[in-house]
């Protein structure tokens, strides 16, 4: 419940609500002035200055990368970051 409360609050944003799950909110507003400057996911998840929270937002998009391709008949190459971020809270 928490978890979806994040999601919608942060627009749907996967790393935002990951961030904010495992290192709370604040801190995620304070990263979003500081450290998110650059809005490509890959960027955004390298910028994050918790190790802790870094490793674990990389282990849950991997995870939903992997998931989404096992149970979809696509490519890799189909699965970018900005539509796994889209559409992981539908698996």
């Amino acid at each position: 419940k928490y978890f979806k409360q994040l999601f919608e609050k942060y627009d749907r944003n996967l790393i935002y609500t990951l961030s904010a799950y495992n290192a709370g909110e604040s801190r995620v507003k304070n990263w979003k002035d500081k450290n998110f400057k650059n809005m490509n996911p890959l960027h955004m998840i390298e910028s994050i200055p918790f190790k802790e929270t870094r490793m674990y937002v990389k282990l849950i998009v991997r995870n939903v990368y992997f998931y989404k391709l096992l149970t979809e008949s696509a490519t890799a190459e189909a699965f970018d970051i900005n539509t796994l971020c889209e559409t992981a809270f539908s698996l």
